[in-house]
């Protein structure tokens, strides 16, 4: 006959399992994330049975028993055709926390713009960027992006994973089927700024999963509009009427400076506070390129770049 079992225990940390020495009984404390791995120790033995405040644990007859549930633990060894018995093991006992319900995941979503402030009428591209912190794989991941009334929807990039689109509510939705730990995906939306002054744009982020830190689910871009209208195009053909290449309020910012480039990057027009009265005299039709520097309210200079075409 068999004697008594022992119960040897370790503490699985990532890759690794601390052994803890026996007191008498031992008690040990579980960790969030940290099963027990329990190991009989008994010599020729051919099936074991575990138990669990004494019921049997289904399926458990193995000399290994990994659990993240407290309880005191015991164990049965058994020999041949189970004709011979061991003793019951002294009890285990682990304490805090059930590990029974789903791992949780930390989604993060960033959201960014290639402006923090541009002219009226201009394009705007966003970046959304949504992360998967773990410890657990997010499924039936979705973003929603509520645009305000100040911008004016004009395309979606097919997104780095999953689907995207935009509603009739003004929103786009991104619906990603899984993100495993450490993974990310990005998607671009283009809009154009409608309106001047002040516009937020709020994205937000939910997956099947429960999120352990909630409070980086939501990402907000502040985007200021300049009360300044750039057009992309004037009619130089001396008609008297859009000959010249007119900058629509640029008198609220007196302190400027206006380049013109040819395609080939030569400069063909500059001057400081600029007078409105380029109308590209000897210049050829097609598209050239502005770069505008303007000093705001604040007092900051800001660059301001774009293409405008002169037509004859």
């Amino acid at each position: 006959m068999l004697g008594k079992t022992r119960i040897l225990t370790a503490f699985l940390t990532g890759s690794a399992a601390v052994a803890m020495a026996q007191s008498n009984p031992p008690v040990r404390p579980l960790e969030p994330g940290r099963p027990a791995r329990l190991t009989a120790a008994a010599t020729g033995a051919t099936r074991y049975q575990w138990y669990r405040n004494g019921a049997a644990i289904p399926g458990a007859i193995g000399n290994v028993l990994q659990t993240g549930d407290p309880g005191a633990y015991t164990v049965i060894a058994y020999t041949g055709p189970d004709v011979c018995a061991s003793d019951l093991s002294d009890p285990v006992i682990l304490t805090g926390p059930p590990d029974d319900g789903p791992q949780k995941i930390d989604l993060a979503v960033a959201k960014t713009a290639n402006a923090q402030q541009l002219p009226g009428g201009q394009n705007i591209s966003y970046l959304l960027t949504v992360t998967n912190n773990g410890p657990a794989a997010a499924t039936g991941i979705v973003v929603n992006d509520a645009m305000p009334a100040s911008l004016a929807f004009d395309r979606l990039q097919p997104p780095g994973k999953g689907t995207a689109s935009y509603g009739g509510n003004h929103t786009v939705t991104w619906k990603i089927p899984l993100l495993q730990a450490r993974e990310s995906a990005t998607l671009t939306i283009l809009a154009k700024a409608a309106k001047t002054g002040t516009i937020e744009n709020t994205a937000t982020v939910a997956a099947a999963q429960p999120d352990s830190i909630p409070a980086n689910n939501r990402a907000t871009h502040v985007l200021q509009v300049m009360p300044l209208f750039i057009p992309n195009a004037f009619t130089a053909n001396a008609d008297g009427r859009n000959d010249r290449f007119r900058i629509i309020g640029l008198e609220r910012y007196p302190e400027n400076e206006l380049a013109i480039f040819n395609r080939w990057g030569t400069v063909v027009f500059q001057q400081k506070n600029y007078q409105q009265r380029w109308d590209a005299q000897g210049q050829e039709a097609g598209t050239y390129v502005y770069v505008l520097r303007i000093r705001d309210a604040a007092g900051e200079w800001q660059l301001l770049k774009g293409h405008v075409i002169v037509l004859r």
